[in-house]
């Protein structure tokens, strides 16, 4: 039975190489990180997980580094996420927001790692960032939160929900989507997150949905051979807004590589 002291080797490597990180372990995650262990035999068999994780990305990272002198992919996210943290430093301190970072369970790493590369850009580009602000459905009596909210220079409001809708699978990134699955996806996280009606407390800004396409393989493979498709497929999208969404952000950003905008895409 595998235990967080057996990962303790694996995740002082990486914290050697990244500081910033060590922060993201402490005596709360602790437990949280056992229980989850426990079940594999040994730690490495973590590394087989159906998604990537933050724990795993560490052990994967330690790995690189003693195997390919630190080149893998499990690197570049963890080098990745490094820079993020040291834009947002608040973020390191920030529970609910470690939580959703640490939370072993699902695509929770995914998706906050989309979030923090859209935030990135969106702040190198000038825009002031918040995170998690609150809004209400029109009819709900408790409040839920839009991941993004950013003020340009003119003092214009965006607000973003950033959503990677990767499927699991056993490289820890994702299987292939296929389009009309993640129609599917798209609208049913509008749905949830939205719902139909008005909103309440995101006012005089325009509202988005911001999708991660990097684990979608038709997305990605359009993009090269056949842009102009690619944006004529994308437009579609516009037909699924509720009401109080204004429109799309299409992005592709596998967090290993190069952030590609794949376009604005608005209510006409």
């Amino acid at each position: 039975m595998a235990s967080f002291s057996d990962a303790q080797p694996y995740i002082d490597s990486v914290c050697n190489r990244f500081p910033m990180l060590s922060a993201m372990f402490s005596v709360e995650t602790t437990p949280v990180w056992e229980r989850y262990l426990n079940p594999y035999n040994d730690v490495l068999d973590i590394l087989q997980i159906p998604h990537l994780n933050f724990l795993a990305a560490v052990i994967g990272g330690a790995e690189e580094v003693r195997q390919v002198e630190g080149q893998g992919p499990m690197i570049k996210v963890l080098t990745t996420l490094a820079h993020y943290l040291q834009e947002f430093t608040d973020l390191v301190t920030d529970k609910k927001f470690t939580d959703k970072l640490l939370n072993p369970d699902g695509l929770t790493f995914l998706n906050t790692m989309s979030e923090l590369s859209l935030a990135y850009r969106l702040k190198t580009a000038g825009y002031i960032i918040t995170f998690e602000v609150p809004f209400r459905q029109q009819g709900k009596q408790s409040d839920n939160d839009v991941d993004l909210k950013a003020v340009s220079s003119e003092n214009k409001t965006y607000y973003f929900e950033v959503y990677d809708p990767a499927e699991m699978a056993s490289d820890g990134f994702g299987d292939p989507l296929r389009q009309d699955r993640m129609a599917f996806k798209v609208q049913r996280k509008l749905s949830k997150k939205f719902g139909l009606g008005d909103l309440s407390g995101l006012a005089e800004g325009v509202v988005l949905l911001a999708v991660n396409t990097a684990h979608v393989d038709e997305f990605r493979i359009g993009s090269i051979v056949a842009p102009w498709h690619l944006n004529q497929e994308l437009e579609t999208f516009t037909q699924f807004l509720p009401s109080a969404v204004d429109g799309y952000v299409f992005f592709d950003d596998d967090f290993t590589g190069e952030f590609v905008f794949q376009g604005l895409f608005l209510r006409k």
